[in-house]
């Protein structure tokens, strides 16, 4: 796992790195502490020295052949663009900017099992709970996440277009 995604997760208490990532070897699942990642600037050798201790790609994604299907554009994303056009004044009439980015956020934990209490509670969360002023933001990390193992390079352009810094 790489250390930015990682470390975004970790900061939202996103219980979606759960379902994405094995805990560092030896350590046990479901405690945030026990995640980490390795910085994907290094050099691979760096990164394979540096692998010992951070966490795996969840090995479903090396043990089930089919995994996820590819999206072109799911729920979630849709919804959390929809999000972005109305807080760009791009549209007018489709509800709230918030209601569409919770809309695709629940989209996306649903999609990883994720229980309707824990969905609450990130969403409550100070870095998660909808902000206009920060709206655009965090809807591109929003996107980031839910694009996870899906959607080819479109999680790092959105990333790159917004220039969040992780």
């Amino acid at each position: 796992m790489e250390k930015g995604f990682v470390k975004i997760l970790k900061d939202r208490s996103d219980p979606r790195l759960f379902a994405m990532a094995e805990p560092i070897p030896g350590m046990d699942a479901g405690i945030f502490a026990n995640y980490e990642g390795v910085d994907g600037g290094q050099t691979l050798t760096d990164q394979q020295t540096a692998s010992s201790n951070a966490s795996r790609i969840k090995l479903r994604y090396h043990d089930d052949k089919i995994n996820e299907p590819w999206i072109f554009i799911g729920y979630a994303e849709q919804e959390l663009l929809i999000a972005e056009a109305i807080s760009r004044g791009w549209i007018t009439g489709a509800g709230t900017a918030q209601e569409h980015y919770e809309n695709g956020i629940t989209a996306s934990m649903k999609f990883y099992g994720i229980d309707d209490a824990d969905i609450a509670t990130y969403l409550a969360g100070p870095d998660v709970a909808f902000s206009a002023g920060t709206a655009l933001d965090q809807i591109a990390v929003q996107k980031y996440i839910a694009l996870f193992m899906n959607g080819g390079y479109e999680a790092f352009s959105n990333k790159e277009e917004r220039g969040y810094q992780l």
